[in-house]
């Protein structure tokens, strides 16, 4: 009976470190090395933050996410003369990698400020509840 029970818990336990070994948890990146800050949160998303960042030139470029929903910022020095022109190529460059996800771009407009704001939160170590109803936000109008 010992031997049954501590079978279970190891199995448990050995799935359990499985779980956290393959979750992808990263917490945001911000570089600012370049001509422009970039936020992110994988490897994949500091490529695109930096392709958006160069095609757009941003002030600030955001892509977090995973598979299922990215959400990218982008905050501008100048004007916003053709900010839909902007959004698409973002959304283009985006679903390349990411076909099926939900993709939310914003550039230079309220929202945006949330995205940006979204991310020093997670930079910060910010987790639990107030964290995931701000992800909420970003995705439902």
């Amino acid at each position: 009976m010992k031997k049954i029970i501590f079978a279970i818990i190891c199995f448990f336990a050995f799935c359990l470190m499985l779980y956290n070994i393959s979750s992808r948890n990263y917490g945001v990146v911000r570089n600012d090395g370049g001509d422009f800050r970039e936020s992110f949160n994988s490897a994949e998303n500091m490529a695109f933050a930096r392709e958006i960042g160069e095609k757009t030139k941003a002030k600030e470029a955001v892509v977090i996410g995973n598979e299922k929903r990215i959400v990218a910022g982008i905050s501008l020095e100048k004007g916003v003369s053709n900010r839909s022109a902007l959004k698409t190529l973002s959304e283009q460059i985006l679903r390349e990698k990411y076909p099926k996800a939900q993709i939310k771009v914003e550039v230079q407009t309220a929202k945006t400020e949330g995205i940006l704001s979204f991310a020093r939160s997670i930079e910060k170590g910010e987790k639990g509840k107030n964290l995931k109803e701000k992800a909420e936000k970003l995705f439902n109008p």
